[in-house]
């Protein structure tokens, strides 16, 4: 998630993943002089062997950060 959040953000998170492409990142963000936001982002996928697309979790964030300031 920190990945997709502008620069000055204070972020803890707590990041994971499983079979199926399975990936999620859960956590609270401080943007510079406002209230907190609290964010979750889940992905899975069809196929068991898949690997989890940390891109899409990062692009959520910043969709996230930039419509919610």
């Amino acid at each position: 998630m920190c990945a997709g959040l502008p620069s000055g953000w204070i972020v803890a998170d707590r990041t994971g993943s499983g079979e199926y492409g399975t990936g999620h990142d859960v956590g609270i963000a401080w943007p510079p002089g406002r209230s907190p936001v609290v964010m979750s982002v889940h992905t899975t996928k069809h196929d068991t062997g898949a690997a989890p697309d940390s891109q899409l979790i990062a692009k959520t964030a910043s969709l996230l950060a930039t419509t919610l300031t």
